[in-house]
C-alpha cells in the first residue's frame, strides 16, 4: 500500500544537500514509446461488489486465489493470528496459515506483500527481510510450511526472485537525476546462502527515495525486467543484464518538478506527491498496473484517482486490456486476478485504516 509504505520508510531519509530543481530519470535508450501514440485497447468498465470478510481477522490485507481461497495479511498485528492465514473463501473457515508474527529467525513483524504468480513476496522492512511463499505449499502443510528468510541491507523498493537469485532494486539509486550514477539500479544475491548482501554502493549526499521510488517485474517468457515508477509517467524494460532496451513514457514526463529539502531528499514542488503507476499483481501470462492516468498532470492542481484504470500487459510487453470501475474514492488497493475464470478482486485501504475486498463485475 503506497501510504502505508511511505509512512514506514520516509522515517529513515538522509538528508540531501543537492540544490538541482529540475530532477527526472534520463536514461540511455533510442526505443521510446509514447502512450499518446499508443492504438490504446478500449476501455473495459466494470463495477465493485462488497465481498464478507473474516471477523475474527479484520483490516487485514486481502488476496484472493483460485477464486477459493481468501488470504489474509495480519499487517494490523492481530496476536491471535499467523501473517498470513487462509480461509475458505465461500464459508470464511479458517484452512492454513504460515509466519509467526516476531523477530526471530524465522518470524517477521510486518509484511509489504505483492502477489505474483502464486506465490506471496514479502517484504518486511522493520526486520530487513524478504521471502517467496507459495500459496499451494501453504495449503498443502497447513501451518507447517516455513518458508526460508532471506536478510537483507538497506532499504529497497521491490524485489522478484529468479530460481535461487534474488534481485532487488536499489534504493539509493539515483542515476539521471544529477547524483552519483556509479550507484547500481538492480542488485543480484543468492537467495538461499541466508548471508546479507554485500554493501551497497550509497549516496551521502542525497537519498532521494521519493523520487525513485518503483516496482518491477520479471518477464518469465523474454528473461527482462518491467519496471513501473511512481513518481515520473514512465514504464522500462531492461534485458537480463539489466541493460534499459525499452521505456514507455508520456510527453509531459519531463514537466515534473522535485526540489530538494534538508531532512528529506528530494520533494515534489508544493508538496503534492504525484503517483502515476503502481503495482497491481502479476500472473502467468499477464502484468497488472494500476495507472492513475493522469497525463496532464500538473503537481500543483492535486491527485485525482476519477478516471485510474488497471493496465494489462502481456509477455511480450503489449498493453492488452485497460480496465476501469466505478469508485474513484478506491485508490490504495491490491489486486488478485484468475486468469482461468477472468475473475478479478481488488482490496482497497481506505484513510480510517479501514480494509475492505471487493470483485469486480462486468458493467453491461
Amino acid at each position: 500500500m503506497k501510504k502505508l509504505t511511505f509512512i514506514i520508510v520516509a522515517m529513515c531519509l538522509y538528508s540531501c544537500q543537492n540544490n538541482s530543481k529540475h530532477l527526472y530519470p534520463s536514461p540511455d535508450v533510442d526505443n521510446i514509446t509514447y502512450f499518446e501514440d499508443m492504438q490504446m485497447p478500449e476501455v473495459e468498465n466494470y463495477k465493485l461488489q462488497q465481498l464478507p470478510t473474516p471477523e475474527d481477522n479484520p483490516n487485514g490485507l486481502y488476496f484472493v486465489y483460485a477464486d477459493t481461497v481468501l488470504i489474509v495479511n495480519n499487517f494490523m498485528g492481530n496476536p491471535d493470528h499467523k501473517v498470513f492465514t487462509c480461509y475458505n473463501l465461500n464459508t470464511l473457515d479458517s484452512i492454513a496459515g504460515s509466519i509467526t508474527r516476531g523477530d526471530g529467525t524465522s518470524e517477521i513483524i510486518d509484511g509489504m506483500t505483492k502477489l505474483r504468480n502464486g506465490n506471496l513476496d514479502v517484504y518486511d522492512v522493520t526486520c530487513n527481510t524478504i521471502a517467496s511463499l507459495s500459496v499451494d505449499s501453504i495449503l498443502e502443510k497447513k501451518d507447517n510450511y516455513k518458508p526460508y528468510l532471506t536478510h537483507i541491507e538497506g532499504l529497497l523498493d521491490d524485489f522478484v526472485f529468479k530460481g535461487d537469485t534474488v534481485v532487488i532494486s536499489n534504493d539509493y539509486y539515483v542515476n539521471g537525476f544529477g547524483v552519483s550514477p556509479e550507484v547500481p539500479n538492480f542488485i543480484c544475491h543468492n537467495s538461499k546462502t541466508g548471508q546479507s548482501f554485500n554493501k551497497i554502493v550509497e549516496n551521502k549526499e542525497c537519498y532521494p527515495h521519493l523520487a525513485t521510488t518503483r516496482n518491477f517485474f520479471y518477464n518469465t517468457k523474454l528473461d527482462q525486467y518491467f519496471e513501473i515508477w511512481h513518481c515520473f509517467p514512465i514504464i522500462n524494460i531492461y534485458d537480463k543484464y539489466f541493460k534499459l532496451i525499452k521505456q514507455y513514457k508520456y510527453r509531459n514526463y519531463e514537466d515534473i518538478i522535485f526540489e530538494v529539502r534538508e531532512g528529506f531528499g528530494l520533494w515534489p514542488k508544493d508538496n503534492i506527491m504525484a503517483s502515476f503507476f503502481y503495482y497491481g499483481c502479476q500472473t502467468e501470462k499477464y502484468f497488472y498496473v494500476i495507472n492513475n492516468n493522469n497525463p496532464n498532470y500538473l503537481l500543483s492542481e492535486g491527485e485525482n484517482f476519477a478516471n485510474q484504470e488497471i493496465w494489462c500487459f502481456d509477455y511480450d510487453n503489449n498493453l492488452k486490456r485497460r480496465i476501469k470501475f466505478n469508485n474513484p474514492e478506491v485508490n490504495d488497493f491490491l489486486l488478485s486476478v484468475n486468469e482461468q475464470t477472468g475473475n478479478i478482486y481488488l482490496c482497497n485501504l481506505n484513510s480510517d485504516g479501514e480494509t475492505f475486498l471487493y470483485k469486480l463485475i462486468k458493467d453491461e
